[in-house]
């Protein structure tokens, strides 16, 4: 949907805003994302989330070597880094997985029990294992969810954004990707999601084969604001949006 972190916010601009007819919307936060990018993110507290692609999901060197280029980067815009630490990553990727299981089989149920054929492969594999899930394991993990909002929600006490690599792995291309291959795997972006905070992946460079290399940076509950406008200044600060590539 975008290229860049302007994008997004211009994106955001149309997309966002309170729903009075809609029962799940609340009201936000009065801003506009695109008009925000341009403030300086000097000052800015930012966490390195170190443990989990160092340690819980070890990374491979190029992406170790991305990711500190990234906290140079950001350390010479003038934000204030430092290590910070959550739970381990696989306790939000066991969580995030039962839930989005369990809900996106019940979202399908009636239309795979009549039209199986014509899911793909991949989301078959993903969806399916959610009809196993019992309401028992589906519960305890929406406990466990509450317990990771908090612990994630009180690391921003100290820092107002955190950043970690998106992938721990290099980028393969589509046709060598296996479709249950992330399923045997935590999924590092499962972080945010479980959370239930923004987050935006930007280019954070490239390998020497020319697969592109992510940073992902998250922030508390409402500060979309602040996470594109880190996101924005990252992409001007490296230049990586100056390429393109060959189609």
């Amino acid at each position: 949907m975008a290229w860049t972190a302007e994008d997004c916010a211009i994106l955001l601009d149309a997309l966002a805003g309170y729903d009075a007819a809609d029962p799940v919307s609340v009201p936000g936060p009065a801003v506009t994302y695109a008009d925000s990018l341009a403030t300086p993110v000097k000052g800015l507290r930012v966490g390195v989330l170190r443990h989990i692609y160092e340690h819980d999901m070890p990374a491979a060197p190029e992406v170790l070597q991305a990711m500190n280029r990234a906290v140079a980067v950001l350390k010479s815009l003038g934000c204030r880094v430092e290590d910070a630490t959550l739970p381990a990553l696989q306790e939000y990727n066991a969580v995030g997985r039962v839930i989005i299981s369990a809900e996106a089989y019940a979202l399908h149920e009636a239309t795979l029990q009549t039209r199986l054929s014509d899911y793909s492969r991949t989301f078959r594999i993903r969806v399916l294992s959610g009809a196993l899930i019992r309401a028992s394991e589906y519960i305890a993990a929406q406990r466990r969810r509450t317990d990771l909002i908090a612990a994630t929600a009180q690391a921003f006490s100290r820092f107002d954004l955190l950043i970690s690599t998106p992938r721990h792995g290099l980028s393969a291309d589509v046709e060598r990707a296996a479709p249950g291959r992330r399923l045997r795997r935590p999924l590092l972006t499962t972080l945010a999601n479980v959370a239930a905070v923004p987050s935006l992946v930007v280019c954070a460079g490239f390998t020497a084969s020319g697969m592109p290399l992510g940073l992902e940076i998250i922030g508390p509950a409402w500060s979309d604001a602040t996470v594109l406008r880190l996101g924005h200044q990252f992409e001007r600060a490296t230049g990586t949006r100056d390429r393109r590539p060959e189609l």
